[in-house]
């Protein structure tokens, strides 16, 4: 009887931690040695959500290029989740960071987020939200222009300071390239997806656009793709890496 029980109990962990890791997130970054500089930003910005991540994991590529100081400043600070910072020495491009990030992740949820740009406050909240309708499992959310300016031509979409109601944002399913190609200001490298999704299919190792093919891998191969009209990135275009070196 009492082994019975045991089994009972172990068998209840065991269903309570599969219930808490699908709900769980892990934020994800890829970061140039030259974008280091914004992390400890990147950082705050998250543990100002309002809905806190359950892990941030970072990875750095020629970690060694970077000011020793910054990173035991990044390392010592104290957050309100855990932050894990795995270094590279050598070149890795931006979709090969995300790779590495998402492979030491430990929840089930992994939301990209580039060094450069900030979320919205409420980003994590509202990703959580969408993706506890099991059937969500691929997520692009909209950009914000920041200072710099940057658009596609037309005015990006409203920033809205303070959500209500998440379901009156619209959210829209796709499965063709074209409904893809139709939305404006969608944010490629900030997107969420599940774990089991990036077990099937990484990041291309492409020097440039691995975020946009990424997302056509992911279209073309699941048909499930769902589309989050909100800007909940601000993209500070002024940082970006347009040159083609590595992220």
């Amino acid at each position: 009887m009492i082994v019975s029980m045991m089994r009972s109990i172990v068998t209840f962990f065991i269903f309570f931690a599969q219930v808490l890791s699908a709900s769980s997130i892990s934020v994800i970054v890829p970061s140039h040695w030259k974008h280091a500089r914004f992390l400890e930003e990147l950082l705050d910005a998250y543990a100002a959500q309002s809905r806190l991540p359950d892990e941030v994991v970072i990875s750095l590529s020629e970690a060694g290029r970077v000011d020793p100081a910054l990173l035991a400043h990044l390392e010592q600070k104290v957050f309100p989740f855990e932050v894990r910072i795995l270094k590279t020495d050598g070149v890795l491009y931006a979709g090969q960071n995300r790779n590495c990030a998402a492979k030491a992740a430990r929840y089930e949820i992994l939301v990209a987020q580039d060094a450069d740009d900030l979320p919205h406050p409420q980003r994590l909240e509202i990703i959580a939200h969408v993706m506890e309708n099991p059937k969500v499992s691929h997520l692009i959310h909209q950009w914000y222009p920041g200072e710099e300016g940057h658009t596609t031509g037309n005015p990006p979409p409203e920033w809205v300071e303070f959500y209500d109601d998440f379901g009156s944002i619209p959210l829209v399913q796709i499965k063709s390239l074209k409904d893809f190609t139709r939305t404006e200001y969608l944010c490629n490298g900030h997107i969420a997806l599940r774990k089991a999704l990036w077990e099937e299919i990484k990041w291309p190792d492409n020097p440039r656009g691995q975020d946009l093919l990424y997302n056509v891998l992911l279209l073309s191969h699941f048909k499930n793709t769902h589309l989050l009209l909100a800007p909940l990135t601000l993209y500070r275009h002024q940082y970006s890496s347009l040159d083609g070196r590595a992220l």
